[in-house]
């Protein structure tokens, strides 16, 4: 389970999540947000290399004015091949 817990609006809650990539070579990490915390989800993709491990940091972000209420959704990972440019 991936919990931001209770969040003020105006405020925001921080969570990391360690990828571990057993691939031979580097791959870029997509992160899909879905259901209700979808909107309120921010985070940046990363490149993780070959045989290599890295933490993402994903932040919840309730803007002033967002209603109570209880929101869920589901975090994805994706891995696709790193393109080298």
């Amino acid at each position: 389970a991936f919990i931001f817990g209770e969040i003020p609006p105006g405020s925001k809650s921080r969570r990391s999540i360690i990828l571990n990539n057993t691939y031979d070579f580097p791959v870029l990490a997509k992160i899909v947000p879905r259901g209700d915390i979808a909107q309120f989800v921010r985070y940046q993709e990363v490149v993780v290399e070959g045989r290599s491990a890295r933490t993402v940091s994903l932040e919840a972000v309730a803007p002033e004015g967002t209603p109570f209420g209880v929101y869920e959704g589901a975090i994805e990972v994706v891995l696709v091949k790193a393109v080298r440019r």
